[in-house]
């Protein structure tokens, strides 16, 4: 991007359905993003890397989505202010997209960012991100195509969602996809998983070349449960603990 032309920059993660249709969904609607993938164990690194990278955020819209609002983010730090004050000062503008009812704990909004909120934790980031851009503007040609989208998040976060089985069937496909990459800590190609579903390409047939890396992933990771797994005794009680992978459905 050109010296002084508008960027956004989108914090989420890539582990689920609901944080790569919420990148997809940005793409979108803005054309280009620069998309960082945030793991749970990273949040904090990442988060200070941004204030102290150099980078310079002052024509950059901040957008995170689908990330837990967490203690280091609030404590205070440098000159007495928390991480989340000095991104707010950095950047243009800050937008924070959640459904966890954590973020209704914290004033957003008095700290200096747009706070978008569902009210309903059953609400997912997808249907968010689409409400926030999408329903007001109605831009045309991307509309319909954005509302199907946040409805396949919305159905994969929530199952008890009532849909046609198609929708099922192709937020399951998906979450396999982002599952094996995530499992082979293929960053780069998250990315174009995201790049192929904003603009409607067809990622169910790029997909297919790690998809078939799914089924011996899952046994893999039932053959690791079964050799972690220990019994501990606490006053009487006896309870079964093992390392679960994410990829198990019974986790």
């Amino acid at each position: 991007m050109e010296e002084g032309e508008q960027k956004v920059l989108l914090l989420t993660h890539g582990e689920d359905v609901d944080g790569i249709t919420s990148a997809a969904l940005l793409e979108l609607y803005f054309g280009t993003t620069e998309v960082v993938f945030v793991a749970n164990k990273d949040q904090q690194k990442i988060f200070e890397n941004l204030l102290t990278s150099h980078l310079d955020l002052r024509n950059t819209t901040v957008v995170v989505t689908d990330l837990v609002l967490k203690d280091f983010l609030l404590d205070s730090q440098e000159d007495k202010k928390s991480i989340l004050e000095r991104l707010i000062e950095s950047c243009q503008n800050l937008v924070w997209i959640d459904h966890h009812s954590k973020a209704r704990q914290v004033d957003l909004e008095k700290l200096g960012a747009e706070f978008v909120y569902g009210g309903d934790v059953k609400h997912c980031a997808s249907k968010l991100v689409f409400e926030k851009f999408f329903v007001e503007t109605k831009p045309s040609g991307i509309y319909n195509y954005a509302n199907y989208l946040s409805f396949v998040a919305q159905v994969n976060d929530y199952p008890e969602t009532n849909c046609a089985s198609e929708i099922v069937d192709l937020g399951n496909e998906l979450q396999r996809a982002i599952t094996c990459l995530n499992y082979n800590n293929n960053i780069a190609d998250l990315k174009i998983l995201v790049e192929k579903i904003a603009s409607n390409d067809d990622w169910r047939l790029w997909a297919n070349e790690s998809l078939w890396q799914y089924v011996p992933i899952l046994a893999s990771a039932e053959v690791e449960l079964l050799k972690s797994q220990q019994e501990l005794s606490v006053e009487g009680f006896t309870f079964a603990a093992a390392y679960v992978h994410p990829i198990l459905p019974q986790k």
